[in-house]
């Protein structure tokens, strides 16, 4: 899976997805900086340099989205073609539930944060690495169902949807060949990697745990 996730990666470079990107990313980001800048001005819509701007930034969203995704696919698509298209599905289908449940705990330990309310002293990783494993099959299975029965796709979403890249890396052929070694075994002593960028995502977000009381 982590071979799959990395040639997927490489993809885009071989593709030159990446020397896009950045052109891309610095010309947004310029229009976005002016928009943001001159926002609150009252008189802002009789500038015309404002409207062209404006109209310059919304069809670039326009224009790109559609390229972004297509992008993606094709790396989905080189990635199957070199591990397998079944091994491809089922990292895609892991990716996806694994960032959708992070996302979903790590709001609310901010919002646990936000509150003062009592939360879990080990660091968001630690937990979800523990939550995680003790997620059956069929609990995954049923995440599945109901995730991809939420998922929305929109014209101006940067990635495809599941199902469009499922379909996509469906018609490459299996390779047959897969090493099952669980991916944190390539680091060294990963409970103190789990902890150290736990601490460094707390210190960004201002997410810092509430001890539960104990009794006196």
């Amino acid at each position: 899976e982590l071979q799959v996730i990395v040639g997927h990666e490489l993809a885009h470079f071989r593709q030159r997805d990446t020397t896009l990107a950045v052109f891309l990313f610095r010309f947004a980001q310029s229009l976005r900086n002016y928009l943001n800048d001159t926002r609150d001005h009252p008189l802002r819509w009789l500038n015309p340099v404002y409207g062209f701007e404006w109209a310059s930034y919304n069809l670039f969203q326009l224009l790109i989205a559609p390229v972004l995704r297509r992008q993606e696919i094709k790396a989905d698509c080189r990635s199957a073609e070199a591990f397998g298209g079944d091994l491809a599905r089922r990292t895609l289908l892991k990716d996806w539930l694994v960032s959708s449940q992070f996302a979903a705990l790590l709001q609310q330990r901010l919002e646990d944060s936000r509150s003062g309310r009592p939360a879990d002293e080990r660091t968001v990783y630690e937990q979800f690495v523990a939550e995680w494993r003790e997620v059956s099959p069929t609990g995954r299975e049923y995440l599945r169902q109901r995730l991809d029965e939420l998922e929305r796709e929109s014209y101006w979403d940067t990635h495809p949807s599941l199902n469009r890249r499922l379909r996509a890396v469906a018609a490459y052929p299996n390779i047959g060949f897969e090493d099952g070694q669980p991916a944190l075994n390539l680091l060294g002593d990963k409970h103190v990697l789990l902890r150290t960028l736990g601490d460094k995502l707390a210190a960004e977000l201002n997410l810092f745990a509430h001890p539960m009381a104990t009794a006196g």
